[in-house]
């Protein structure tokens, strides 16, 4: 393979307190059949009595290693990504791990393709590293895309192949959220670029049981309800309306859209706060009698989301 077509590809591991799972994710690294690659673990600030660093330290120069204060997750990507020199970047979390052809696979697909970011579908393994399901990841056209994933994160963040370069256009992982850093990041990444699937397995994703995320989930809901908001009003609109086919009115379109994000999260839990600030939006916006949203406004999200969730109810009966 020649030099302009091997580029450098940066693997960041982000890690807190991650003794348990790191060997393997590290190891999964450096398996890699392509080579040309760094390998760089962000410690996060880890108080776990030194177990953390005294296992990155073991692999010596194979790897890049870095301590810093606690920020979060999306705190340790940024810190790897400005020391990084790779042309790709991938992000491994500690505990999960990468077939060995994943990096491969996606330099090629990516090439090949001529675009600047890729995702695959993912293998779920247990706390034993067992596979307990496969993750069918779908894949959407651009614009159907940065709706779909405001609804639902459905992009895998360690399958993920970044050009180094769309970092420079849409900057870096937002610090403020802990959560929501990688569904924000996705969208934003869409409002400029093609994101495409490549149909294989290639990394294996950890689910088990995390007490903290659950003691958090209220917390993690008005992250999300804030981080939506934001970009939603920033950045999908105007880049819906730019892709536009239609010839519209932008408040009229702006009004629909409130009330198009209203209606997709109403039917969620704990959302019917989000979903009518939204109607008010709209209805604030296009206050003709044609707009759906004042009578949305009048019922209230609770009233309104009922069929939708009568559908999903059903749909899940029938699935068990």
């Amino acid at each position: 393979m020649r030099e302009d077509l091997n580029p450098k590809v940066s693997i960041v591991i982000p890690v807190y307190n991650g003794s348990n799972y790191l060997r393997e994710a590290i190891d999964s690294a450096l398996a890699q059949t392509y080579k040309n690659i760094e390998i760089i673990v962000v410690n996060d600030g880890s108080d776990d009595g030194s177990k953390t660093e005294e296992i990155a330290l073991a692999y010596g120069n194979k790897i890049k290693y870095y301590f810093k204060d606690n920020g979060g997750t999306a705190s340790a990507f940024n810190y790897g990504i400005v020391r990084m020199s790779g042309d790709f970047f991938c992000w491994l979390s500690h505990d999960d791990i990468f077939l060995k052809h994943k990096i491969k696979e996606q330099v090629s697909f990516l090439q090949d393709s001529k675009i600047k970011i890729c995702y695959s579908k993912v293998y779920i393994i247990d706390e034993q590293g067992h596979i307990t399901r496969e993750d069918n990841s779908p894949w959407y056209p651009r614009m159907v895309a940065i709706k779909k994933i405001i609804q639902a994160n459905y992009i895998n963040g360690c399958s993920i192949m970044i050009a180094s370069e769309c970092f420079k256009e849409i900057g870096l992982f937002n610090e403020e959220l802990k959560y929501t850093q990688d569904t924000e990041m996705w969208i934003r990444l869409l409002s400029k670029y093609e994101i495409k699937l490549i149909d294989k397995y290639l990394i294996k994703y950890r689910s088990y049981d995390d007490s903290r995320t659950k003691r958090d989930r209220l917390f993690i809901v008005e992250e999300e309800k804030q981080m939506v908001n934001d970009i939603f009003d920033k950045i999908v609109i105007d880049t819906l309306y730019t892709h536009s086919s239609k010839e519209i009115d932008y408040n009229i379109f702006k009004a629909k859209a409130f009330n198009w994000i209203g209606d997709c999260m109403s039917s969620k839990r704990y959302w019917f706060d989000f979903a009518d600030q939204y109607y008010k939006k709209s209805s604030m916006t296009w206050r003709s009698l044609y707009n759906p949203a004042h009578i949305k406004l009048i019922l209230g999200s609770q009233v309104v989301s009922i069929p939708s969730r009568l559908r999903r109810r059903v749909a899940t009966a029938f699935t068990h």
